[in-house]
């Protein structure tokens, strides 16, 4: 017999190396997509928490600014009322007093006074002008 040589090498393919690249990039998308969500997912969260934060914060400035306005407006009413008892008519003709101011009342009796003192001491020190004017009335 006679011997035959058979050739046993063969060529393999590298489909088996191709196969693996392509289950590699799936998965390198799919943890950067995981990762971006995350990444999504967080700075939503902060977001909104800091919107929140900041809503609450301008709803607790209104109402100390409300209640600023009401105390605002007690204390001018009470000062409208000081103010008007200060110039009010008792409290200027008080001061007056304090100060030795005289009324223009006073000060026109004290002026007709003087002039009304003399005819009335003289009619006091004559009888008899008493009478006379008593009937001359």
């Amino acid at each position: 017999m006679s011997t035959v040589t058979v050739n046993t090498t063969t060529k393999r393919r590298k489909a088996k190396t191709r196969a693996k690249r392509h289950v590699q990039i799936p998965a390198a998308i799919s943890t950067r997509a995981v990762a971006f969500v995350a990444v999504l997912g967080v700075t939503y969260l902060a977001s909104s928490l800091s919107g929140q934060v900041m809503v609450e914060k301008a709803r607790q400035d209104a109402i100390r600014a409300s209640q600023k306005a009401l105390d605002a407006r007690k204390v001018e009413g009470e000062l409208s009322k000081r103010l008007d008892q200060m110039t009010g008519f008792n409290a200027i003709g008080q001061w007056a007093e304090t100060h030795n101011f005289k009324s223009l009342e006073e000060l026109t009796a004290a002026k007709s006074a003087p002039a009304t003192e003399p005819t009335e001491s003289k009619a006091s020190a004559q009888p008899g002008a008493e009478v006379s004017n008593a009937t001359s009335r």
